[in-house]
């Protein structure tokens, strides 16, 4: 690994996918490595593309609240537009499996034929702020979406 790049055997090991799913992916541009070196046709993916991010992490932590408040340094409220039409999950468990259900999701959403419209969002519904049991943890992913 030079830098933060990971070559697509190592990020493939990352993901928990094959890199012929990772090829795939390139091919139908749902996930592209950062650098194809055109000698040898290495593909590098950083290491962003699985999650992680040693610094400067800056998130998003969605919650319904009854009135906007006033933005501060560190909070800045936004409101989240309507989406007519969404492809949800539920997935039960630890966090450690969520790269590979985004990746079974938007594999099922392509077969089905539909098209993905916007961001996708993740409810922590049940964690380990209110479960102790890991198996009853609960992560809703929603993918808005439209039908081909």
């Amino acid at each position: 690994m030079k830098d933060n790049r990971l070559k697509i055997g190592e990020f493939s090991r990352l993901c928990r996918v094959t890199v012929r799913t990772l090829r795939h992916y390139e091919a139908i541009e749902l996930l592209t490595p950062q650098i194809v070196e055109d000698w040898t046709g290495y593909r590098y993916y950083a290491i962003e593309h699985g999650g992680y991010k040693p610094n400067d992490v800056d998130i998003e932590y969605c919650e319904q609240v009854k009135s906007m408040g006033k933005n501060s340094e560190m909070i800045k409220f936004k409101e989240i537009p309507a989406v007519p039409t969404a492809i949800c999950m539920k997935v039960f468990g630890t966090y450690d499996k969520l790269c590979q259900n985004y990746i079974d999701l938007f594999s099922w959403i392509e077969k089905e034929g539909y098209r993905i419209t916007g961001d996708p969002r993740a409810n922590y519904i049940d964690g380990i702020w209110n479960q102790e049991d890991s198996d009853k943890w609960l992560t809703v992913i929603q993918v808005p979406v439209e039908k081909v």
